[in-house]
């Protein structure tokens, strides 16, 4: 098939995927990316295709070209394995959202260092940077905590004498002076006190 029919073949897939998900379109859709050596696309389709692919021996036969095209792919780009803590989190990579957790599979990348993140509303964002190289996979893991467990922390960890990470405000005390940790954690139990 020459260049432009594939160009002309991808923006249909792209369509009928957008309409229907199924793991023909995703077949098709991979194959043309493998062909158009849009490797990161292809794996993500032919990966999708094969955790959905049907027990009917009609589409046997093309089973085994789809793992063929999906190796070939995955050989030239990273993998991701992201666990996201928070159902319902966003999954970003490098700033782009790819989906919610908990994510189906593996999240294909271009080689090198990957900054991932989770966000869901409610929750202190997540994040990792971690390296991934050409055909290597990566696992991240991710836990957005709640916000008010978050702001919680450092209280408690103060309360209890030891130093905590806090906000300059915080760390000032009432006064706007720098308070060192011991003398928050002793001001704090005074307050509690009362």
């Amino acid at each position: 098939m020459a260049p432009q029919k594939y160009a002309e073949a991808e923006a249909e897939l792209q369509s009928a995927w957008e309409l229907n998900a199924t793991f023909d379109v995703a077949y098709d859709l991979g194959n043309t990316k493998c062909q158009r050596k849009k490797h990161k696309e292809a794996a993500q389709y032919l990966s999708h295709a094969l955790r959905h692919w049907p027990l009917m021996k009609a589409a046997a036969k093309l089973k085994t070209t789809a793992e063929e095209r999906l190796a070939e792919s995955r050989a030239q780009v990273g993998a991701l394995v992201v666990t996201a803590g928070a159902p319902g989190a966003e999954v970003l990579v490098d700033g782009k959202a790819v989906e919610k957790a908990p994510l189906e599979g593996e999240v294909f990348v271009d080689a090198g260092e990957r900054r991932v993140e989770a966000r869901l509303k409610g929750y202190a964002p997540a994040s990792q940077t971690v390296k991934v190289a050409r055909g290597g996979t990566a696992e991240v893991t991710l836990a957005p905590m709640k916000r008010e467990a978050q702001e919680a922390a450092p209280v408690a960890k103060a309360a209890e004498g030891g130093s905590a990470s806090v906000g300059p405000a915080a760390a000032a005390g009432c006064r706007g002076k720098a308070v060192a940790p011991a003398e928050r954690a002793s001001r704090w139990r005074a307050w509690r006190g009362r």
